[in-house]
């Protein structure tokens, strides 16, 4: 292996190098390292990294190595328009090399300010480019008896400052990075918030009916009160359950777990519930065939599966008429449990169909568009698909094929 300053340049590289940018491993570290390793590889008294202002009218360090006092510091500015020749010299895109920084023409200007005080004999400075600019300098500063930069050593500070030149464009592209995850998560809130808000509007929906109707009947009977205040509690208890998920998401507690249901006695239990919903605009009819018909699957998203696919059929019936909402519980034959649901209202051409299960699309005024985004996410969940069959005039028959539970 080869011995002397090659080996301890090429070293000091590798060490540089090797420096990388993630949440345990910020720029500012990483930079550091660089400054220490360049300063005990050249032998100077301090490297400092200097970083020009937004108006290029000055410079500050951030940060700066001391060697043999083992210090570190930041802060420190030179105003670069009281020393127009370094000014040019650093805006030149080549190294300056400085031999007597006291008497060359590019950094005398520097004497009796910042040389001087610093007992500073000789500098290398190393320009740092980003994107293609001059965005900072690598300063080595050598104080004590007269140096003379070697070849190697303007082409090792060279090399430091193209290496935080990279670690400048890694810090860009990983706050890149980061921007589009905030955005993502973001959307993925604002899913949830538009998802929550729909299925708490069922759930409103559905006590505030209960209510209406009781209020309207002048005489209600103990057996209609009754049934009134168990539909309220039922509605209250999938409310609660709402805010426990909306809950357990915040806290970053895992979701619910899933559990062998029957399917056919999910959809029964929401009969009342959905009755008053439909009322007004459409006749329901639920059809069980025998069971059991054994899924797996989180209750509550199984209801919100059936609520939303209920409520979207009564949106799909035009409001001049009564229309006819089916529900069908049954084996596909094939080991699968099916739900179908299916109105008479208006359809949906091709393109709609497409994006029925999107996010956010609705063809409806007031519609928030999430009720069959909502359904394919739980059904996704349970191991299912969803198929939707309609056409302009003809109705839609939304199809859900779950796995039949062992």
């Amino acid at each position: 292996m080869a011995k002397g300053p090659t080996t301890k340049f090429e070293r000091a590289r590798l060490d540089i190098a090797r420096q990388h940018l993630d949440a345990t491993a910020p720029l500012p570290r990483a930079l550091s390292r660089a400054m220490f390793v360049s300063a005990m590889t050249l032998e100077v008294s301090r490297v400092g990294l200097w970083r020009f202002a937004a108006d290029r009218r000055s410079i500050q360090v951030d940060p700066m190595f001391e060697r043999e006092r083992g210090v570190w510091s930041t802060g420190a500015t030179l105003d670069l328009t009281r020393y127009p020749a370094y000014a040019e010299a650093l805006g030149s895109r080549r190294a300056v090399r400085a031999d007597d920084a006291r008497t060359d023409p590019r950094t005398r200007e520097l004497l009796a300010d910042y040389l001087e005080p610093a007992g500073i004999v000789a500098m290398l400075d190393a320009p740092v480019f980003r994107g293609g600019e001059v965005v900072a300098v690598v300063c080595h500063e050598h104080t004590g008896p007269a140096r003379s930069w070697t070849d190697r050593d303007v082409d090792f500070a060279v090399s430091v400052a193209d290496m935080l030149g990279a670690l400048f464009e890694q810090a860009d592209r990983l706050e890149t990075e980061a921007r589009v995850a905030r955005g993502a998560r973001l959307e993925a809130l604002g899913r949830l918030a538009g998802a929550c808000a729909h299925d708490v509007g069922n759930v409103l929906s559905a006590i505030g009916l209960t209510a209406e109707e009781l209020l309207l009947q002048p005489r209600p009977t103990p057996a209609d009160a009754h049934a009134a205040a168990r539909t309220i509690v039922e509605q209250c208890g999938r409310g609660a359950a709402l805010s426990r998920q909306l809950l357990a998401f915040a806290r970053g507690e895992p979701a619910a777990s899933a559990a062998v249901l029957d399917l056919g006695e999910v959809v029964r239990g929401t009969a009342t519930v959905l009755e008053p919903l439909v009322r007004d605009r459409a006749a329901l009819s639920l059809e069980v065939e025998p069971g059991p018909h054994l899924v797996r699957a989180v209750r509550s998203e199984l209801e919100q599966v059936v609520l939303n696919l209920v409520v979207n059929g009564r949106d799909a019936i035009p409001p001049d008429r009564v229309g006819h909402v089916s529900v069908r519980v049954l084996a596909d034959g094939l080991g699968g449990t099916l739900l179908e649901v299916a109105d008479d209202g208006a359809g949906m051409d091709a393109p709609t169909r497409e994006r029925a299960l999107e996010p956010f699309f609705t063809t409806k005024p007031q519609g928030s568009g999430m009720g069959l985004a909502i359904v394919h996410g739980a059904v996704t969940r349970a191991g299912g698909t969803v198929t939707l069959e309609s056409a302009p005039g003809a109705g839609t028959t939304v199809t859900v094929n779950l796995p039949r539970a062992a």
